[in-house]
C-alpha cells in the first residue's frame, strides 16, 4: 500500500508542477516563489470541491462538470473582489454569456457568490488556475491559488 500511495503522491506532484508551469506560461503567476502544498495549509482544491458540493448532484455529463467547476471558480474569485468591483466584474463576464443560458448562469453565479461569503468567508485565497482530471477514484481537481494574506 505504501508503494501505491507513493506513486499517487508523485503523480499528484507532477500534475501540480505541470499546472504551475502552464499558469506561468499564461502570465498568471510571474516569477513568484511557488509553494506546493505547504504544511498546515488546507488544500484549495478540497475547499472548492466542498464549496460546489450542493451543485454536483445536478451534473450528468463531464462537460457539465467542467462548466460547473469554471463557474464555481469564477464566482469564488469575483466574491473576493471589493464590493464595488464585484458588480462591475459580474456584469463584464456575464454580458458575454449565450442568451439561452444567461439567466440561469447569472443566478447561479450570484448564488455562489453569496454562498462563498456566507459559508467560506474565512478563505481569502484566489484561484489562479485549475485542472480537472479523472482518476480511478473519480474527479480530481488540481488548483493553483494565491497565498492567504493575514491582515494584522
Amino acid at each position: 500500500m505504501a508503494k501505491h500511495k507513493n506513486k499517487e503522491t508523485i503523480s499528484h506532484k507532477k500534475k501540480l508542477v505541470e499546472l504551475v508551469s502552464k499558469a506561468k506560461k499564461k502570465g498568471l503567476i510571474g516569477e513568484h516563489k511557488i509553494l506546493y502544498e505547504p504544511p498546515g495549509v488546507e488544500k484549495m482544491s478540497e475547499v472548492i470541491i466542498k464549496f460546489m458540493k450542493p451543485y454536483i448532484d445536478y451534473i450528468e455529463t463531464d462537460e457539465a462538470l467542467e462548466k460547473l467547476v469554471s463557474l464555481t471558480i469564477l464566482a469564488w474569485n469575483i466574491s473576493l473582489l471589493p464590493n464595488d468591483n464585484q458588480n462591475e466584474m459580474f456584469d463584464e463576464i456575464t454580458s458575454s454569456l449565450p442568451n439561452p443560458e444567461s439567466k440561469d448562469m447569472k443566478n447561479l453565479i450570484k448564488e455562489m457568490i453569496k454562498r462563498r461569503k456566507k459559508y467560506f468567508a474565512n478563505y481569502t485565497r484566489s484561484i489562479i488556475d485549475y485542472k480537472i482530471s479523472k482518476t480511478k477514484d473519480g474527479l480530481h481537481l488540481s488548483v493553483v491559488s494565491s497565498l492567504e494574506i493575514k491582515e494584522e
